[in-house]
């Protein structure tokens, strides 16, 4: 539909007409257009497209409500407002799109069909219920469909009605959108739809937004998306609708044989970016490389591809922006472009400004199933200066394996699989209609490699592309090393079979594992050959046992807290593997790796780029490229990746193998080692696994303690290379450079049950241990917290040669939780957050007696300082004291006076008070001020806390302290 002058119709608009006939070269295409002829697109008829123009006048738009079908003998509903379009164009700002919206209606429930906006690019061929069965490749989608989206977060603009779309309520507020479905934030977009001739839901849609209720010419969505909407709860309610989410069949009424069948598809589907984001697909991704980002946008550009069915671009937000180089909408208009065209209205079409016809080909054919779709297979016209139709004639051939070309229809053209197919004399339509359908048969294939050449002729041109060929399931096996987590790796191989039925997998156990017990988890039930081990021979000599039992070219390393999906591509990675390098072609690649979505979530990293040694001998991991920009196959040169990647087998076993004395913490070993021999990584953003990891650091299982050791073996790989500290992205992960030793420590505010201890360090971190029994044992004091302690951690600084403070800095532990009257040995050790000196200070103290205590006047509530969570401190400057609210009879003094402790020596009072929560100097008053408000508080016989000093004429002492 085309409701504005034909100046309006842009390359983009062009774009999206390829993006449909991409996908179904034989669709029947019809335009309804008011400013448009069949001379707009005679391009494509000359192609052998079946487009059409169809006029669209005010008296035709009447005509076309009006004139009786066999499915719909009545008049399109809103007849008043048709025959007011006059009046509508000059009040509505919006007239355009709310004629298109009743035309897009009453055109569906006169003649059926699927309606699509012209900014909604197709992503994929769609399979109707006729058509399942077939070979052919596509997403099945019931005869009435129509798209699900989300009003949460949309502007409140009045354009778009501010009483219908609004940000997400409180839980106070009104719904988000009162006509949604369950009055949420979900409608139904009419953007992309489909039904048959006479449909209940198109005729209620006409009734509601232009019959039923006053037209509002200033709401640009209200009869449109809240219309639609309304219409299908009407059916709901009236049990006339069959309601399925995303063809899942997921029915909530009855089912009975009159009710009418409606395929709601959820967001992803046909809205992946909604009203507010579409814009980004527009951009180029800022990168450090041209290459690399290039690749990201290629990569999301077919992740969208494989779960979309449509990109709708919400033209009345996106009108005018210019299509970036390296942007994902840059992508997918050049992979499904069928008609060249002059360089024009802001798009970047690099292959436009070339002339001639133009082979499309995938970059490679992966098997995971023997049969396999030869798919992106297209013949891309150039009609510029032509005015005759153009034919063509295609060869297609197998070097090993056989071909055949299907029908959707079930019926193949031919039953026979042949190593060569041929077409002639045919427009281009049909040669893109035929090569759609091509399938392959991987058969007897020396070294499990093939090739497809595809050979096109028009005219006097000739056109030849080669299609590599791997069958996966001979060329790459997965190795899994596990630890006592079969439950894992269940999940992983259920994942791969789902992708990959026949690939092979095998995986190692070091953990407890029972002889007699050991094929139980394999066999073809299970999905993989299982290697029991050693119990805990470690990571590395895992990954080696797996490998000298692996015969395929490539292998495939994972751990088992993974999973695959339709993003998992790992034909990609042996492509990237097989093609020889731009960058020094002698030398091929030797790893190239996958991408971890969850990690650069978790970690904020993209883990993957360039290791090298910095004069302070710190092994020092950055992002970047070893050949910026220069991309390989969608993929990037880096000198390290995630221990997600596919190696060649021969490079594993002669090459290079895991050193087995590290356990764990091998990977910068194994990549620093690759780098010294010259091995080559690759990078591939197009690839992507998927990490189930769960919070090993916690120590919970048996397994999460033996993970717990990484670090110590990580400080072994360092030393190993002459390595003093591993910085990653900038972060300091592992410093072997200890700190100088400690050599005093000062004891103070010696109590029953607790000291303070200060030192001067300019060491990061320390472990701070205690003893009672003379050394025998020992723990972290204050439970736990001296395992690492950092005192103000805001005055650590990340410097080129490890965490540091400034020298000499203060530090200082006050110890609670201690036992009266105990002799106590406390050992500070000085570290880096990483280690610990093996020297340390001892300083011994001896708590006092609860006696010794109250003979000093020394009040402390017991509950209180043995709770780990509450240690305090004693005030500093004695002759100020936390003031209680004195005289407030809702806050008497004395239930203050409980919840701390009080040192007083005749004239001095002193407060013992958490350090969380210190009081502010504002708080605190002369002393002496508050021993006369406590004997004001306290006269006329009232009792006085215990052991609560008023002054030295009103003392309620113990008889000890009198005889002193």
């Amino acid at each position: 539909m085309w409701t504005t002058p034909a100046s309006t119709f842009t390359l983009l608009n062009f774009k999206v007409l390829d993006s449909y006939l991409y996908h179904d070269a034989n669709t029947t295409l019809i335009i309804h257009a008011t400013d448009m002829n069949a001379s707009h697109f005679t391009a494509y008829t000359n192609s052998g497209y079946k487009v059409h123009v169809r006029p669209l006048s005010d008296e035709s738009i009447l005509q076309l409500a009006t004139t009786p079908t066999n499915e719909a003998p009545m008049p399109c509903p809103g007849l008043n407002w048709i025959q007011n379009m006059a009046k509508h164009r000059v009040e509505s700002p919006y007239f355009y799109s709310h004629l298109t919206d009743y035309l897009r209606f009453c055109i569906l429930y006169k003649f059926g069909g699927t309606y699509s906006d012209f900014d909604a690019i197709h992503l994929n061929p769609w399979i109707h219920p006729n058509q399942a069965g077939s070979e052919a490749q596509g997403s099945p989608i019931s005869h009435t469909f129509i798209g699900a989206d989300s009003a949460t977060g949309t502007t409140t603009r009045s354009e778009l009605g501010q009483r219908h779309f609004a940000p997400a309520p409180t839980s106070n507020e009104s719904p988000v959108c009162p006509w949604c479905l369950n009055q949420e934030d979900t409608y139904l977009a009419p953007g992309v739809m489909g039904c048959p001739a006479g449909h209940p839901l198109v005729r209620k849609a006409l009734e509601i937004g232009f019959e039923r209720t006053k037209y509002d010419p200033l709401v640009f969505n209200a009869v449109g998306p809240k219309a639609v909407t309304l219409a299908y709860q009407e059916l709901e309610a009236e049990q006339h609708v069959t309601h399925v989410v995303a063809g899942a069949s997921q029915a909530r009424k009855d089912g009975s044989a009159d009710n009418v069948h409606v395929q709601v598809l959820k967001q992803s589907v046909l809205y992946p970016y909604s009203y507010l984001t579409s814009w980004k697909v527009f951009e180029g991704e800022a990168s450090s490389g041209a290459g690399l980002q290039e690749s990201r946008a290629e990569a999301a550009a077919d992740r969208l591809a494989r779960k979309s069915l449509s990109l709708h671009l919400y033209g009345h937000m996106t009108k005018g922006r210019t299509v970036n180089h390296g942007s994902i909408l840059e992508h997918l208009v050049q992979k499904q472009s069928l008609i060249k065209r002059d360089f024009e209205f802001g798009l970047n079409m690099s292959e436009d400004a070339v002339a001639g016809h133009e082979l499309k080909v995938p970059r490679y054919l992966a098997v995971a199933r023997h049969i396999e779709q030869v798919p992106h297979v297209r013949v891309m016209a150039d009609t510029r200066g032509l005015s005759e139709a153009l034919t063509a004639s295609v060869t297609v051939r197998a070097k090993h394996g056989v071909l055949r070309v299907t029908m959707r229809t079930q019926t193949p053209t031919s039953k026979k699989w042949n190593h060569e197919l041929s077409i002639s004399s045919v427009s281009i339509a049909e040669a893109n209609v035929w090569l759609s359908r091509l399938m392959y048969h991987a058969r007897k294939l020396p070294d499990h490699l093939d090739e497809i050449t595809v050979t096109v002729r028009i005219g006097e041109t000739q056109l030849i592309k080669t299609i590599p060929v791997y069958n996966l399931p001979n060329l790459v096996t997965i190795m899994v090393k596990t630890t006592d987590r079969i439950t894992k790796v269940f999940s992983l191989v259920t994942s791969v079979l789902k992708q990959y039925p026949d690939i092979s997998i095998i995986v190692a156990d070091d953990g407890h594992v029972d002889p007699s017990k050991t094929t139980k988890p394999e066999g073809k039930q299970r999905g993989f050959y299982y290697l029991p081990l050693p119990h805990d021979v470690g990571l590395s000599a895992g990954r080696n046992r797996m490998v000298e039992r692996i015969r395929t070219k490539y292998v495939l390393t994972l751990d088992d807290d993974f999973t695959l999906n339709e993003d998992s591509q790992i034909g990609h990675l042996i492509h990237a593997l097989e093609m020889r390098p731009q960058h020094n072609s002698s030398k091929p690649f030797d790893i190239a790796a996958a991408k971890i979505p969850a990690d650069e979530g978790r970690f904020g990293v993209d883990y993957c780029g360039i290791m090298s040694m910095s004069p302070q001998r710190t092994l020092q991991l950055k992002p970047g490229s070893v050949t910026p920009g220069v991309d390989h196959e969608g993929c990037s040169e880096v000198e390290f990746v995630p221990n997600v990647f596919v190696a060649r087998t021969k490079f594993l076993r002669e090459s290079i193998r895991w050193d087995e004395t590290l356990k764990l913490g091998e990977h910068e070993d194994f990549f620093w080692r690759a780098k010294q021999i010259g091995a080559r990584v690759l990078t591939c953003p197009g690839v992507i696994f998927y990490h189930d990891q769960v919070a090993h650091w916690k120590g919970v299982t048996e397994y999460d303690r033996k993970r717990g050791r990484v670090f110590s073996f990580m400080k072994l790989a360092l030393r190993k290379h002459g390595f003093l500290r591993l910085v990653s992205f900038g972060r300091t992960v592992m410093d072997l450079v200890l700190p100088q030793p400690i050599d005093k420590v000062q004891v103070s505010e010696i109590l029953a049950r607790s000291v303070h201890l200060s030192w001067n360090s300019d060491a990061a971190s320390f472990k701070i241990l205690q003893s009672h029994d003379h050394g025998q044992s020992w723990a972290p004091v204050n439970h736990g917290q001296g395992e690492s302690y950092e005192h103000e951690p805001q005055s650590i600084s990340e410097k080129p040669d490890g965490f540091q403070r400034r020298k000499n800095s203060k530090n200082w532990i006050t110890v609670h939780g201690l036992r009266p009257a105990t002799p106590y040995i406390f050992r500070i050790h000085a570290g880096n957050r990483f280690s610990y000196l093996d020297s340390a200070f001892d300083t011994s103290v001896t708590t006092l007696s609860q006696e010794n205590e109250d003979d000093r006047n020394l009040i402390q509530n017991g509950a209180f300082e043995s709770g780990s969570l509450y240690p305090y401190t004693v005030s500093k400057n004695n002759s100020y004291a936390v003031r209680p609210t004195i005289g407030d009879p809702a806050q008497p003094a004395h239930s203050y006076i409980r919840r701390t402790g009080i040192r007083s020596e005749i004239t001095t009072v002193g407060y013992l008070v958490p350090h969380r929560s210190i009081a502010s100097v504002s708080q605190l008053v002369p002393a002496k001020k508050i021993i006369e408000s406590f004997t004001h508080n306290y006269k006329n016989g009232q009792s006085a806390p215990r052991n609560f000093v008023t002054n030295q004429h009103n003392l309620s002492m113990p008889e000890r302290w009198k005889r002193r």
